[in-house]
């Protein structure tokens, strides 16, 4: 089992982001214009969190998916161990940067394989902190550069049920995290000075199995993993929570969704 450094996760009252419950870890450093702005992607469908980041230095991971696993050679290692999908390239630099924070198993701790009953659960969290749906990113980024933009949004973005011809450098999986690398990064670099107020959080809400199935996709799991770009106020970047290996047939939830949002 894998250690990750599990500080930005420590929860001290006050310390949290505009009433989420988010933790220190996701408050941004300077807020000169008020409350911090939470863009929430909503990649609904069950994002393969091993596929977007990928634990690349398991030799269970490719003896799991002889078909769809990311060849260590495409993949962008990050810290020996975990690495970016090679659709996600464009969010490197964010790494590189100490903006981009990567934690590997996320979700809830209650099973559910009903996308439905597991997509209200974070619908109902973010319907409590009056989160405003808005069609993309594109659309985020303007009402935040009009400083018309409420405390949360979210943006829905479909698609991520991969029970078919997932693929793994390449195929339809990999066509859609390449368009979100570029969109995450066209959004934040689009910002300019602005960025330093928002948290760009990307929310599933499952992962897949470990293994894939006979399909060449991979089936309805438990954790997920989770992107949080912004300035960082005490974790700044880098792995977080606890990565429980990947032992069984699915990755086991170590961080709760709710201690983030909760």
């Amino acid at each position: 089992m894998l250690e990750i450094d599990r500080r930005g996760f420590v929860r001290t009252g006050s310390m949290t982001l505009l009433g989420l419950g988010l933790p220190a870890l996701f408050r941004p450093a300077v807020r000169p214009s008020g409350r911090p702005t939470v863009v929430c992607l909503f990649l609904r469908g069950g994002l393969d969190g091993l596929s977007m980041i990928v634990p690349h230095g398991d030799p269970l991971y490719y003896r799991a998916r002889p078909r769809t696993a990311v060849p260590a050679a495409r993949v962008i290692d990050l810290d020996g161990y975990f690495g970016l999908h090679a659709g996600l390239a464009p969010l490197k630099p964010f790494w590189d940067e100490v903006r981009l924070t990567v934690i590997p198993a996320v979700g809830f701790p209650e099973l559910t394989r009903s996308h439905v009953a597991a997509q209200d659960r974070i619908d109902a969290v973010l319907a409590r902190r009056r989160a405003v749906t808005v069609g993309t990113l594109q659309d985020v980024a303007r009402l935040i550069k009009a400083r018309a933009v409420p405390d949360v949004v979210v943006v829905n973005a479909g698609g991520w049920d991969t029970h078919v011809n997932q693929g793994s450098s390449e195929g339809q999986l990999a066509i859609r995290l390449r368009t979100l690398g570029l969109d995450i990064e066209a959004f934040a670099r689009g910002l300019g000075e602005r960025a330093r107020d928002v948290m760009l959080l990307t929310v599933s809400e499952f992962g897949r199995t470990i293994g894939e199935n006979r399909n060449g996709g991979t089936d309805h799991g438990r954790a997920t993993a989770m992107l949080a770009l912004g300035d960082l106020q005490q974790a700044r970047g880098g792995m977080r929570g606890r990565w429980p290996g990947l032992e069984g047939t699915e990755v086991a939830v170590t961080t709760d969704l709710r201690e983030l949002f909760a």
